[in-house]
């Protein structure tokens, strides 16, 4: 049997005082780092590489997180989820460190590896937080054609356009840093959830970053068929990890974003009218189907205060002022 080598890849998680929440995966590592030199060839390679990926199940393995060290193990899909308790724990920093490791002697035969060993990052709230932000991806603040036949588009932009390249929203990566600036340095924290799969994670991360909008965790979803052992709700994914972010800060409002194409209208008023001293906003970004945007338009009647269809960032900028989210001035 060829030998392998293995890898962990942390997945960015937040947390409060008392609890942390995030999840990650084992897999085999295919080292194929997509980078903005590739030619076309390698980097449709390469995404397509990262996306098939080769998962470990039932692998045990270490977590180190506020001077505790703590056991846990994989599913059937290769994931580990930590959603632990801790007292009274008080971050030095907005952003802190978890330690992941695979000791040797869990090491199976096949891998090459001579450690395994990865860190991810833990979000916490500001003080000065005045709001929270949950944002969706896809064609809210990235541009994926998600009205498109066949959704050939959003597979044809992934594998075959480098996330350097690809085109964010107009304007959206101003009007989050003022968001998060809110009324003067108030450091609002950002969640980005989206339907996209976790094979994706590094790909959507590199785009936030080289596009300079609010650093945040990324919370994303399975992809594969549904094991009975499945870490996530497959088809109530995003509804649940707004759920559980508002859980997390019970004291914060938060601002929800998403695009008209598709659910987020929908799971987003329900979500108002399950917390209505919760959300503060609902922002959707109009798509150019003017047929499907009237439809979805309409359930949204009678919701007007709160309830904003905005067709670029600056038209919500200026919305977000009058609600008194940003500074006049900024």
């Amino acid at each position: 049997m060829a030998k392998v080598k293995i890898k962990i890849d942390a997945y960015s998680g937040y947390g409060n005082k008392n609890k942390i929440y995030c999840l990650g995966r084992v897999l085999v590592n295919k080292e194929m780092t997509i980078t903005d030199e590739d030619s076309f060839i390698k980097h449709a390679v390469s995404v397509y590489k990262n996306a098939e990926s080769d998962e470990i199940p039932w692998q045990k393995m270490q977590f180190t997180f506020a001077g505790e060290t703590e056991t846990i193990y994989t599913n059937t899909e290769g994931f580990y989820l930590i959603e632990d308790q801790f007292e009274d724990f008080v971050p030095k920093r907005l952003v802190e460190e978890i330690q992941l490791e695979i000791n040797t002697e869990d090491f199976e035969k096949k891998w090459l590896n001579k450690e395994l060993k990865a860190k991810g990052k833990i979000f916490y709230k500001s003080k000065n937080a005045k709001f929270g932000v949950i944002s969706d991806i896809d064609d809210t603040i990235l541009k994926t054609d998600v009205l498109s036949t066949m959704k050939w588009k959003i597979f044809y932009n992934t594998l075959f356009i480098k996330a350097s390249k690809r085109m964010p929203i107009k304007d959206a990566n101003i009007w989050y840093q003022k968001l998060s600036e809110g009324t003067g340095n108030n450091n609002n924290p950002f969640f980005y959830v989206s339907h996209s799969p976790w094979n994706l994670y590094n790909y959507l991360q590199e785009f936030l970053n080289i596009n300079e909008f609010p650093e945040g965790p990324v919370l994303l979803r399975d992809f594969g068929l549904k094991a009975k052992d499945a870490l996530q709700d497959y088809e109530n994914h995003k509804r649940n990890e707004v759920i559980r972010i508002l859980k997390m800060y019970p004291k914060l409002n938060f601002i929800l974003i998403g695009d008209g194409g598709e659910k987020d209208a929908h799971i987003y008023l329900k979500l108002k009218k399950r917390f209505p001293k919760r959300i503060a906003a609902i922002f959707i970004h109009r798509l150019g189907n003017k047929a499907h945007q009237a439809k979805i338009e309409a359930i949204t009647e009678g919701h007007e205060d709160y309830f904003f269809f905005v067709k670029n960032a600056k038209e919500a900028t200026e919305i977000s002022k009058k609600l008194g989210f940003i500074a006049e001035d900024n």
